[in-house]
């Protein structure tokens, strides 16, 4: 990812601080989310054996492309940020966690057999 990002995000780890997170995510997936997306159009482009080179490929998918890719930068710079805010959380705690905490941070809750795995390692059997 971005530096910006990622000294922000060290910075509100360390701080545990999600006012600090927030706002670094979204700068952060604003300034990312078009670069990935033109690094990937630039990519297929020569997957397609586009005429241009590499460079100018990137620059003709920054122009078309710049503005879709601004959302989904912010939404997963968020998501990606805020998972590894709570997986700090998470693991810093004093005590172990409960069941239903490694349940619902895994995000695989609906799926059964990794369900019984952190249910298995938070009591410590596995």
């Amino acid at each position: 990812m971005h530096p910006l990002w990622a000294g922000g995000v060290g910075y509100a780890l360390l701080s545990s601080s999600l006012l600090v997170l927030i706002p670094v995510c979204v700068v952060g997936g604003l300034l990312v989310g078009p670069a990935i997306s033109c690094m990937m159009d630039a990519l297929f482009r020569s997957y397609r054996d586009a005429p241009r080179g590499w460079w100018e490929n990137y620059c003709k998918g920054m122009k078309q492309n710049w503005k879709a890719s601004l959302l989904p930068g912010v939404v997963f710079s968020l998501a990606l940020g805020i998972e590894l805010f709570f997986g700090m959380v998470l693991f810093s705690g004093e005590g172990m966690p409960g069941i239903g905490t490694m349940a619902v941070f895994s995000g695989r809750a609906a799926d059964p057999v990794h369900a019984v795995y952190c249910v298995l390692a938070a009591g410590g059997i596995v």
